[in-house]
C-alpha cells in the first residue's frame, strides 16, 4: 500500500513568516487574483527586503514545490481566516500606508494603499 505525505511549508520560518504577515494585510485590503500577486511582489521587495524568488528558494527547499501564485493566495486567505499574526499586520499596514503617504502629496487616509 502506498500513501501519499503532503509536505507542508513551513510558514513559521523567515523570509516565510513576514510574507505570510504582508499576504494576511493584502488580502485585507480585498486584492486578489493576479493585482494581489503583484502587489505582494511590490510591497515584498520594497518593505521586506525580500523578493518572491527568495521565499520560492525557501518554499522549494522545505517541500520540493513551487511557491505558486495558488499558493499565495489560499495563504493570504488563510492568514485572515484564521487570524494569524495580528499584532504583525497591523504594524506592516502601518509601515505601508507610511510609505505611501511619503510618496503621495494628496493622500487619503480612507483610500486603499495598494493601487
Amino acid at each position: 500500500m502506498v500513501t501519499s505525505r503532503m509536505i507542508r511549508g513551513r510558514w513559521s520560518v523567515s523570509p516565510l513568516r513576514e510574507a505570510k504577515a504582508l499576504l494576511g494585510v493584502l488580502k485585507q485590503e480585498g486584492l486578489t487574483g493576479k493585482g494581489f500577486i503583484a502587489a505582494f511582489e511590490k510591497y515584498s521587495v520594497r518593505l521586506l527586503g525580500y523578493s518572491r524568488g527568495d521565499m520560492a528558494r525557501l518554499y522549494r527547499q522545505q517541500t520540493g514545490r513551487e511557491l505558486s501564485d495558488y499558493i499565495l493566495i489560499q495563504r493570504g486567505d488563510k492568514v485572515v481566516r484564521d487570524h494569524e499574526l495580528e499584532a504583525e499586520r497591523v504594524v506592516l499596514r502601518r509601515v505601508l500606508l507610511r510609505s505611501v503617504a511619503a510618496r503621495s502629496t494628496s493622500y487619503d487616509p480612507n483610500r486603499s494603499f495598494v493601487s
